[in-house]
């Protein structure tokens, strides 16, 4: 890649690791395009299921 990428890192914390689903909604809102994503504990979850449909709404009515 020539251009600049973001990548995303989303922490664990149990249920607590559902507030990165609000920060993906606004990311998307936002028009704001994710390259890169990593996650550890809740994050790892939320990150997998955002990376399998690149849609944060899809995510959370899961």
């Amino acid at each position: 890649m020539t251009e600049p990428f973001l990548g995303l890192a989303l922490g664990g914390g149990g249920a607590r690791g559902a507030a990165h689903i609000g920060v993906l909604q606004e990311l998307s809102k936002a028009e704001i395009q994710i390259d890169l994503i990593a996650g550890t504990s809740a994050g790892s979850i939320i990150g997998a299921m955002y990376a399998a449909s690149n849609d944060p709404f899809w995510v959370e009515s899961r």
